[in-house]
């Protein structure tokens, strides 16, 4: 006779970037689209303009890897990260121009969102979640204004009984610490060793949920 007991966890956090959501199109491939969008504005190749590009965002992850100010502005304010590596290229290549690299990371974010989906039956696991009276959570660590636009067009919100967003910049959002998880277990009134982390929903629905 099988003595183990088995417990369903009293509540479930969710990460959201490539968890429930997952982008369809390559960041490579996206510059590039921008690259052949913008090339012919400087009187440059597309390849050659993709080119100073990929070397300016290699050169920036080589920084971001040992640099904990850029990882916070990486994930706080990826708009200016993205429009800085721009600029660094135009430079390389001879066209520097910083309204010009605004309008280029604005193309390139648009690409993304359009290319952005729900992971596949991920709405299906929440409703079934939901349905079992799962309490639900949702962390993201990234900008607070980017996540609440993904949040509020692919219609999550109503899923989760709490969202934490860690961006300390903008006061009229929840505040978290370094880790963000014991405020969770407070706002969900569970108990910590009954939390079950979802990174990914490898874990859910693969072929069944099972609990």
């Amino acid at each position: 006779m099988n003595s183990k007991v088995h417990h369903a966890p009293q509540a479930i956090l969710f990460d959201m970037d490539g968890t429930l959501l997952i982008t369809t199109q390559r960041s490579e491939q996206s510059w590039q689209h921008v690259c052949a969008q913008f090339a012919p504005r400087l009187g440059l190749p597309s390849d050659l303009l993709f080119h100073a590009l990929r070397e300016s965002i290699a050169a920036y992850r080589e920084a971001l890897e040992h640099d904990a100010v850029k990882q916070r502005g990486d994930r706080l304010d990826p708009f200016t990260m993205r429009r800085e590596t721009v600029e660094a290229a135009l430079i390389h290549v001879g066209r520097e121009d910083t309204a010009l690299a605004a309008e280029m990371v604005r193309a390139y974010e648009a690409l993304r969102e359009a290319h952005r989906e729900l992971a596949p039956r991920a709405l299906e696991t929440l409703r079934t979640l939901r349905s079992r009276e799962m309490r639900l959570a949702l962390l993201t660590n990234g900008n607070a204004s980017y996540q609440r636009r993904k949040i509020s067009h692919h219609q999550l919100a109503s899923f989760f009984d709490c969202i934490l967003m860690r961006n300390s910049a903008q006061r009229n959002l929840i505040r978290v610490s370094t880790s963000p998880r014991s405020r969770s277990y407070r706002s969900l009134h569970t108990k910590p060793g009954w939390w079950v982390m979802m990174w990914s929903l490898i874990l859910l629905f693969l072929n069944s949920l099972v609990w």
